[in-house]
């Protein structure tokens, strides 16, 4: 599974990576630091996971992820947040994205939402609960 990191902090880049060479399965073919980037980081790439940051200096998360829904609806999206999961989860599904993950829990957390999103792949609205 190829995965695309985006978001404006390096050393959040830089922990996900490493949070995900844990499983051989998985690849970071890229990384981006704003919306713009992670719109053409996608299209060049065709990732099959964009783990994408809501609040970046240049652009709104859900904003990006909406774009990202209509241009490549293959795609999984999963967004990455400070705010509370509960708060963030309706208006992220309501965006196209298929999890949400809170970056004080991405240590426990994001591994097995990835998991859950690719093991349930086949279903209609996989993840969304996440």
């Amino acid at each position: 599974m190829q995965i695309l990191i985006v978001d404006d902090h390096v050393m959040i880049r830089r922990g996900v990576r490493q949070l995900l060479s844990s499983s051989p399965a998985w690849t970071v073919c890229g990384e981006a630091s704003s919306g713009e980037e992670a719109m053409a980081q996608a299209k060049a790439l065709h990732p099959d996971l964009i783990l994408l940051d809501i609040s970046m200096s240049d652009s709104n998360g859900l904003e990006v992820a909406a774009r990202l829904r209509r241009e490549i609806p293959t795609m999984k999206i999963v967004i990455m947040s400070h705010h509370e999961k509960a708060q963030l989860l309706p208006p992220a599904l309501e965006a196209g994205a298929d999890a949400c993950v809170d970056k004080d829990s991405l240590g426990t957390d994001l591994l097995p939402t990835i998991e859950s999103l690719v093991g349930s792949s086949d279903a209609p609205g996989a993840g969304k609960q996440s």
